[in-house]
Formats: structure tokens, sequence, C-alpha cells
């Protein structure tokens, strides 16, 4: 697999210590990342990938080049352990001379249960290298449909990370997910501090249940 990551943050608006404008400036961050992954016979999966990553603030501009490395063990079609370690690399300097600053690496370890057929339990910790370790928890619950072909999953996590700045009430999110063929929609709600609830939506489109459908309509039609 190969990937791009580009942020641009736009005009800044420069000003000395009185307040006088001075123009603007700009900042972008851009990573290239080309991943490998691979299954084994025993039920270890393995994957990394190699990231370059370029910073710039107005004329000052560094890189970087990073490793992430991941597994995942499947024990059993209904119990998998996966873990994680992000940015394993060199550090980053902006212009000539700068300090050299290192990446956020995290190592992070999580487990999935398949508890019964209708419900799913999920659970990871995050440990970053500059930060205090994190906890997340989650439940989904497929919920019997009467409509043929749909499907609604109902949704509940725990997070602790945040709970310091952002109040114990940020922890909890809740959320649903409507699927109906290879089209979903899924929705998140979650408390965040001052700024008041953040309300998440998006769209999913399973490719290969679209080619499945195309498939079993041509085989109809013959």
């Amino acid at each position: 697999g190969a990937g791009i990551s580009y942020v641009n943050v736009g005009d800044i608006e420069r000003a000395d210590k009185y307040g006088n404008a001075l123009g603007y400036y700009g900042a972008t961050d851009m990573a290239l990342m080309f991943s490998y992954a691979r299954r084994t016979k025993s039920g270890l999966n393995l994957g990394g990938s190699v990231k370059m990553v370029r910073e710039r603030i107005e004329t000052a501009s560094g890189k970087g080049f990073a490793l992430d490395l991941g597994a995942i063990y499947e024990k059993s079609p209904r119990l998998k352990f996966g873990v994680t370690l992000k940015n394993l690399g060199t550090g980053l300097a902006l212009g000539e001379g700068g300090t050299s600053c290192p990446l956020p690496m995290a190592l992070r370890a999580g487990a999935a249960w398949q508890y019964s057929k209708n419900l799913l339990l999920a659970s990871e910790f995050n440990l970053p290298f500059d930060d205090a370790l994190t906890m997340h928890l989650g439940w989904e619950y497929l919920y019997p449909s009467k409509v043929k072909g749909a499907s609604l999953a109902l949704r509940a996590g725990l997070k602790t990370g945040g709970m310091s700045y952002l109040g114990a009430m940020s922890a909890i999110t809740l959320g649903f997910g409507v699927e109906s063929g290879a089209v979903g929609v899924d929705y998140a709600l979650s408390p965040y501090g001052a700024l008041g609830m953040v309300h998440r939506l998006s769209l999913n489109i399973k490719f290969d249940a679209l080619t499945a459908s195309a498939d079993e309509a041509g085989t109809m039609t013959v």
C-alpha cells in the first residue's frame, strides 16, 4: 500500500510585539508512506510502514524518516490481539542548526472479543513516549433488524485520554450504525469540554459487496 498525508495551515498573520501587522506566513506538513503486510499460517498477521515526513514553517523546513510496525494475532475466530509501534525513527529539525525534536512515538496494544453473535467487546491501551498511559474500551451490539438486508449496530465507548482538561464526561462516547447491502452510515456523539458536543457522521461503501451484487444480478439475468 501507499499513502500521502498533507496539511496546509494557510495564511498566518505575523505581528510585532506591539501588535502591528507585518504580513503573513504559512506552514505545511506532509508525509509519504509505503506499507507492506502479510498473513502467516500460524494466525499471526505482520505489517510495517516506512514514512518520510517533511515540515515547513515560513522559510524553515526539515524532514525525517519513521517506521511503523504492527501485528495481529488471531487466537481464535472470536478472539484477536494487536500491537503497534508508531514513529520509530529519526528526529526532525527546522532550519539549519535547529534543535532536533523526536517524532511522537507511541506503543499501542489491544484486544477484540466476539462475546456472542451480536456483541463485540474491544479494548486498547495507548502509551505515548511523551505522555501518560490512556485506555479505550468499546462495545458494539448488533440489533436484530426486521428489515431484510439491513442491520443496526448500537455502540458505546469509554476513553480516559483528555479527562484531565476536558472533564469526566468527555470519556463517554455513544453512537450507532445502519448498514444495508454495500452502503452504511455511522454516527457518534461525544462531549468535548467547553466546546460542547462533537458529532461525527461517516459514510461507508464496501466495494467487494457491490461486485458480488453485480455478479449475482448478472447471473440472474442470464
